[in-house]
C-alpha cells in the first residue's frame, strides 16, 4: 500500500546522494516483479525498501547482484521456513485481500493498523498513515497482497550466505518479531561491513517513527561503502 512518496523526507534529507523512488510493480507474478525491479535499478544502486518493500529490495538484490552495491532492509523478514507458516500466513494474507475486494478503504485501513505487529507504533503515526492511504489509487492493492504475500516469495534465508554486498537491516526494538531477525539477518550476512541497528522507544513502521536516527544511520552506511 505504501508510494514512493512515503520516503520523501528520508531523501530530502540524502540529497547528497542521488536517489529515485520506484513504485510497487504489479505484474502478475513475484519473479515477474523482482526482474522490473532489477531492470529499473541503474548500477551502483544502494536499493531500500520496508516491510514488502524490504522483502522485495531483496529479492531484486540477489537477482541483480552485478548491479547492486548496498542493501537496506527496515522491518524486513527474507522468507518463511515451514510450510505451515507459509499456508497460515496466505489464509491471512487472503482474508485481507477479499476485503479490501468488497469493503471501503477506510474501514480496511482502520483495521489493518489495529493488526498486534503495529501495536507499538504511536497513535498518531498510525493516524498519519491511515489519513495518507486514504489518498492512494488502490485499485491494485488486494493483487498485490496476493502477489507478493510472502507466502508466495521464495524463502530467502538459505541465499544469504551468497549475497555479496553489505546488509543494514534495521527494526525498532519494540517490534520484537523483527528485531529478531534483523539480528539474525545480520548475523548471516557474509559482507564484513554489514550492519544491524535496533531503534529504542520504535515500533514497525521505523521510517515515520524514528526517521532522524534512520538517516543517521543510513549517511553512516553509505560513507562505510565509499
Amino acid at each position: 500500500m505504501g508510494r514512493a512518496c512515503d520516503f520523501d523526507t528520508l531523501r530530502s534529507e540524502l540529497t547528497d546522494y542521488e536517489s529515485v523512488g520506484i513504485e510497487t510493480p504489479t505484474a502478475d507474478s513475484w519473479q515477474e516483479n523482482i526482474q522490473i525491479l532489477a531492470d529499473a535499478i541503474p548500477h551502483h544502486s544502494v536499493l531500500i525498501g520496508y516491510s514488502m518493500g524490504a522483502r522485495l529490495a531483496l529479492g531484486t538484490a540477489l537477482l541483480a547482484n552485478e548491479k547492486s552495491i548496498g542493501l537496506v532492509l527496515l522491518s524486513g523478514n527474507p522468507g518463511l521456513e515451514s510450510d505451515s507458516q507459509r499456508k497460515q500466513r496466505w489464509e491471512a494474507d487472503q482474508q485481507w485481500a477479499q476485503r479490501l475486494d468488497s469493503e471501503s478503504k477506510a474501514t480496511f485501513l482502520q483495521d489493518w493498523y489495529e493488526q498486534a505487529v503495529f501495536s507499538h507504533t504511536p497513535t498518531a503515526i498510525r493516524a498519519d498513515e491511515l489519513r495518507r492511504k486514504l489518498t492512494y489509487d488502490s485499485d491494485a492493492w488486494s493483487k498485490v497482497m496476493r502477489v507478493n504475500s510472502i507466502a508466495k516469495q521464495p524463502n530467502y534465508w538459505p541465499q544469504l550466505g551468497s549475497l555479496s554486498v553489505p546488509v543494514l537491516t534495521v527494526a525498532g526494538e519494540a517490534d520484537e518479531t523483527y528485531a529478531k531477525i534483523a539480528v539474525r539477518l545480520n548475523k548471516r550476512s557474509p559482507s564484513p561491513l554489514s550492519q544491524v541497528k535496533i531503534f529504542a522507544e520504535c515500533g514497525h513502521i521505523v521510517h515515520h517513527e524514528q526517521p532522524e536516527k534512520l538517516i543517521h544511520s543510513i549517511r553512516h552506511y553509505l560513507s562505510s561503502l565509499r
